[in-house]
């Protein structure tokens, strides 16, 4: 019995490692294009002065990356919505240390709607133009989408989990594509809040970031 498992476990491995090499192979520039932009949250994250949490975002993205490439889609979708909750969180975080104090001690959840609450939530227009102004329901409404994206895999709805069932330790082109344009889309939103939250710096990043704000019609 345990020479079976071994045995199984081994000819999986062989299938992961080969998911692994053609998601690479035929993903390169995206995956350059989502190195690039952690590396640019990264800098740009520490204006929350969160450095932890920071980092736990970081290697939630990485996280995400590898499930991916090695067939595991799912997981990664899940990888990809703790980005987004946690990336999201900090903006609370940084403007209400006592919701902070709260969730550090585990005396409080992190609940999505709350973020979408008229007059003293994240993702309304009113927070926003508090440090900006500009057009934030494009941005707002992209945030949401993806999030609402990422849930319908987490929970196992069924019309989703059909489009993963006969994948799910092979390796699918189409799928994998998805989920990494769908982390890309991820960290330029966190990117881009994090610019309209603490201005978009002067430095290598700067042309960029313009170019997300004008994306997501924010300027």
């Amino acid at each position: 019995m345990e020479i079976e498992i071994k045995e199984s476990l081994l000819e999986q491995k062989k299938q992961i490692d080969s998911n692994f090499l053609c998601a690479i192979d035929e993903n390169k520039s995206i995956i350059s294009e989502i190195y690039l932009l952690i590396n640019c949250y990264q800098k740009r994250g520490k204006d929350f002065e969160f450095d932890e949490l920071l980092k736990e975002i970081t290697h939630d993205a990485f996280a995400s990356i590898y499930f991916c490439l090695q067939g595991f889609y799912r997981q990664s979708y899940i990888s990809l919505r703790c980005i987004l909750e946690m990336g999201i969180s900090l903006f609370q975080f940084k403007d209400n240390n006592y919701k902070y104090l709260l969730w550090k001690n585990n005396k409080r959840d992190i609940i999505w709607s709350e973020f979408n609450k008229e007059n003293e939530g994240i993702l309304i227009n009113k927070y926003w133009e508090l440090f900006l102004k500009g057009n934030f329901e494009t941005f707002n409404i992209t945030i949401n989408n993806c999030y609402r994206e990422c849930s319908e895999y987490v929970h196992g709805k069924d019309e989703y989990l059909k489009q993963l069932k006969d994948f799910q330790v092979k390796y699918n082109k189409d799928i994998c594509e998805n989920i990494l344009k769908m982390c890309k889309v991820i960290l330029s939103l966190l990117i881009t809040g994090t610019s309209i939250r603490f201005g978009n710096h002067s430095d290598e990043f700067t042309n960029r970031v313009d170019v997300l704000l004008k994306e997501y019609e924010v300027i």
